[in-house]
């Protein structure tokens, strides 16, 4: 009875499942450890959303930077079909980017791809969108035959340590020593793991608190506040403002900085609408604060050459506590009219024969120490030249 078909036939199916999983997990071992897939020059559509996020952020980073179009163009369209997705997901989460950076990359990326959602493999730019294979069919193919010869050995081996040598001992009782010996072998368990939870008890949030200065201190920092202020206006309604010519300008620019940029230095060169050079303007730095880095920058200097003038006239943009205070403001003065950094604040000079207007479109403050509005975390200007008429 212990050799009968039935029993056979069961002994076969166990040992041919048995050999299955084994050669399963040979070929798992196989093409995970021996011979793992490696991917190379993957496209941007491959990575992981949170990859892919912070691909688009510094491509609009990058772009505000250098305005590289068809570099950004191509960083674009190496998103295939997902560019769209991509995009929208960074205008939710723009992180340390603002809406003026993402706008001015979608207008300088969308109007090759308008059309059609679906975006082209080769453009006239010469963006590609690189979509390539982990492997090639030959490997492909010479690794599947790999896999199955491991698994037909597998189960070869199995039938043949197994299931001939315990037939041809007569061992009737194989299956039944085998679920006991495993029924007896315990399982592992895990050990309960209790989560460790910081001691927040004995942190100290507290700041130290600002030393209040004496009410008579206090009184002259005031007057001196009132004073600076009052000097400007004085000044300015004695002299002739700068008078911004109508109609449009002859040249529009918009710079960005950010926090960290230590290389920041923008200079824009214009012509006539004849082609002629007729001048060129910028932003540099013109005042750090602090020590270490990145630099801390408290001011920025703006700066028109007109050709047809001996000198270059410069504007002198603060922030609110290089502003406020006096030893600084005097001395930034030097270098040029001063002007205090707020958010949709316009200011203009002139040459000769040109006028340029600036407009501070975005704007947001730093904090050193306990001095609060100390330097810039972030700047975006538009400049914009006319011509005298």
């Amino acid at each position: 009875m212990t050799n009968s078909p039935v029993t056979r036939i069961k002994k076969t199916y166990f040992y041919g499942l048995a050999g299955v999983i084994i050669g399963l997990v040979m070929g798992l071992i196989v093409g995970w450890v021996l011979w793992p897939v490696s991917w190379t020059d993957a496209s941007s559509a491959n990575l992981r959303p949170e990859m892919q996020h912070t691909v688009m952020s510094n491509a609009i980073l990058s772009y505000t930077l250098t305005n590289d179009k068809d570099k950004a163009l191509q960083v674009y369209q190496d998103f295939g079909n997902k560019a769209v997705s991509v995009l929208d997901s960074v205008r939710s989460d723009p992180g340390l980017l603002n809406a003026e950076q993402i706008s001015r990359f979608a207008a300088a990326v969308s109007a090759p791809v308008s059309s059609t959602n679906a975006l082209p493999a080769n453009n006239a730019t010469g963006g590609t969108t690189s979509n390539p294979l982990p492997i090639s069919k030959k490997n492909t193919g010479t690794l599947g035959l790999a896999l199955l010869a491991v698994l037909v050995a597998g189960a070869a081996a199995v039938y043949w340590f197994f299931f001939r040598g315990h037939e041809a001992k007569g061992n009737p009782q194989m299956s039944m020593v085998t679920k006991a010996s495993s029924a007896n072998v315990p399982q592992a368990t895990k050990p309960a793991v209790t989560p460790l939870k910081p001691n927040m008890t004995n942190l100290n949030t507290s700041l130290p608190r600002r030393i209040e200065m004496p009410a008579v201190m206090n009184q002259a920092k005031t007057t001196a506040s009132q004073v600076i202020q009052e000097v400007p206006a004085a000044i300015s309604a004695v002299t002739h403002p700068v008078m911004v010519p109508s109609g449009k300008p002859i040249a529009q620019f918009l710079t960005t900085y950010m926090y960290g940029d230590d290389l920041y230095d923008e200079s824009f060169i214009f012509d006539a609408p004849n082609g002629a050079f007729l001048g060129e303007c910028g932003v540099s730095f013109s005042d750090i604060v602090g020590t270490g880095e990145p630099k801390k920058i408290s001011a920025f200097e703006i700066w028109l050459f007109d050709k047809n003038d001996i000198q270059t006239v410069t504007n002198v943009l603060m922030c609110q506590h290089a502003f406020d205070d006096l030893f600084m403001r005097e001395n930034l003065e030097k270098k040029g009219d001063s002007v205090l950094a707020e958010v949709e604040k316009r200011f203009a000079m002139e040459t000769d024969s040109l006028v340029l207007e600036g407009h501070v479109v975005d704007l947001t403050y730093g904090e050193l120490l306990q001095t609060s509005q100390s330097y810039f975390q972030r700047l975006t200007l538009e400049l914009a030249v006319y011509e005298k008429k």
